[in-house]
């Protein structure tokens, strides 16, 4: 670069007109800051991948490159050392070890080095909050990316590595039935909080066989309904109005309230505040001793516990492939 454009480029800088991403990588800082959070993220990872190109993008980072969600974003890049030793001293990064595991050398995604999907989700679960990693994971088996027998066979390889502990609730919780984000970090907070396993992405019919919606999750032994209310709920197609889809939403919600179920619905504010807890709690204790009849609904299995367990229940969905 010519020395002249490097030196209004600088002074652009300290002006505060860009932002500097990594060494040489400048952005307008009015065009960065209009960026959601994430994005932001993303950028300032490529950034710091295409600067430093002897080190790979690890954990959060390389979920970030790949488009896989991971909760919340943290304030530093995370990068391992490709060869040798030795890390950047700057406050914009943190450094990690690259654990080796067999057949999952970093890759080359969009120009700069990741660690794989496979072995991103693996140092979320070691290096991350649970319900960042179970996100992770769960997206990625949605999507085909790996089996969770693929998952726990590459676990093993990580033995005697820093946070390997944390890797058996990661195992236990991950399911790919799990449709967003939100619906993770509830069926993580669930389990935390000593709630027996729910019923995933449960279908319901009525005696006659007429379908009458699907719950995110369903507590069978009580007949309880749980369904996670995100932003985009009722997003309306182009044929439906907001008002039509309400109206649709509370048919449908009658009509599984007739059929003597219970249900909880869980928003961005009561999931925070937690008070969905005791909401769920006081539900479960009302539906003591009424099941919901078996033949009246399927699901895609368990919510947790062993990879059989998670096997969809039923003849409506297809076996996932463990």
């Amino acid at each position: 670069m010519p020395t002249t454009k490097r030196r209004n480029i600088y002074r652009r800088h300290r002006d505060g007109q860009v932002s500097k991403l990594a060494p040489g990588i400048f952005v307008p800082r009015a065009t960065f800051d209009s960026l959601e959070p994430w994005d932001r993220f993303q950028l300032r990872c490529a950034a710091t991948g295409y600067g430093y190109p002897k080190y790979t993008l690890v954990g959060k980072a390389a979920a970030a490159i790949w488009g896989i969600p991971y909760g919340d974003i943290p304030g530093r890049v995370e990068l391992a050392r490709l060869n040798g030793h030795g890390g950047l001293r700057t406050d914009l990064v943190s450094m990690r070890r690259l654990a080796s595991i067999p057949g999952q050398p970093p890759q080359l995604h969009r120009g700069v080095s990741v660690t794989t999907p496979l072995q991103t989700v693996l140092d979320l679960g070691r290096w991350h909050p649970l319900a960042d990693a179970v996100t992770a994971a769960d997206h990625c088996l949605h999507h085909g990316l790996f089996t969770l027998t693929q998952l726990s066979e590459h676990a093993t390889h990580l033995t005697g590595c820093k946070g390997v502990g944390n890797l058996k609730d990661l195992l236990l919780l991950v399911h790919g039935a799990s449709e967003s984000p939100r619906e993770s970090a509830l069926r993580v907070a669930m389990w935390e909080n000593g709630f027996p396993a729910p019923h995933l992405q449960a279908s319901i019919i009525d005696e006659s066989g007429r379908f009458l919606g699907r719950a995110d999750a369903l507590f069978a032994d009580s007949s309880v309904l749980v369904e996670y209310d995100g932003r985009g709920k009722y997003r309306c197609s182009p044929d439906q109005t907001t008002e039509q889809a309400l109206m649709e939403e509370r048919r449908r919600e009658k009509d599984l309230l007739n059929l003597g179920t219970r249900m909880i619905r869980v928003t961005a504010e009561t999931f925070t505040s937690g008070r969905w807890i005791h909401d769920l709690r006081r539900e479960l204790d009302l539906g003591k001793g009424r099941p919901l009849d078996q033949r009246l609904w399927t699901s895609q299995g368990l919510g947790w516990g062993r990879a059989q367990d998670k096997q969809p229940s039923g003849s409506l969905y297809p076996r996932y492939p463990v």
